[in-house]
């Protein structure tokens, strides 16, 4: 039996669409829940910001709100843009694997205690702040907008990335002595 080369084009044609709607079903359905914590604009902010900085708050209030980020004073500023891994720590904060639903939360700034450092993804006139507490076991999404203590956080638990952010920061010489690379 001989079989038309018109066929077999028609067959790999339709096997390449079903495989590709598949593909893309499947990265709908594993970053659904992510989109829509993290919104439209700071989803985009998040996987495609010009520029990307970890800072490091410190513990007391500031009285200088000049450099500030979350009403904490800013004890030290880290560029991640261009650094190697940030492709992957983009990735990560939008699977929805990485996170547990079941804590999501919103609080006051105050009530939710110390966060210990801030992701700033911006980019043109927009700006997101991804809190983090010194064991990154969670992160808090600062409402657009917010400041003072009263300001919302949207909390969510993500402990499946704590160990992974530590190392990250760690081996990228910023949460320890260790020179950066």
């Amino acid at each position: 039996m001989q079989v038309s080369g018109k066929l077999v084009i028609l067959i790999t044609l339709g096997v390449a669409l079903a495989m590709s709607g598949g593909a893309w079903w499947y990265r709908f359905e594993a970053s659904r829940r992510a989109a829509d914590f993290w919104g439209p604009e700071a989803a985009r902010l998040l996987v495609d910001s010009d520029r990307v900085e970890l800072v490091v708050l410190a513990e007391s209030p500031a009285e200088d709100a000049t450099d500030a980020v979350a009403g904490l004073p800013v004890a030290a500023r880290h560029d991640l843009t261009g650094r190697r891994g940030l492709t992957h720590l983009r990735h990560a904060l939008t699977q929805d694997a990485h996170f547990d639903w079941s804590g999501r939360r919103t609080t006051t700034l105050a009530a939710n205690g110390p966060w210990k450092y801030a992701l700033r993804f911006s980019g043109g006139d927009a700006t997101l702040v991804v809190l983090l507490p010194d064991g990154m076991h969670e992160l808090g999404r600062l409402a657009p907008g917010a400041g003072g203590a009263e300001a919302l956080v949207h909390v969510l638990p993500c402990p499946r990335l704590a160990g992974p952010l530590r190392r990250y920061f760690t081996d990228e010489g910023l949460l320890s002595g260790k020179p950066p690379r």
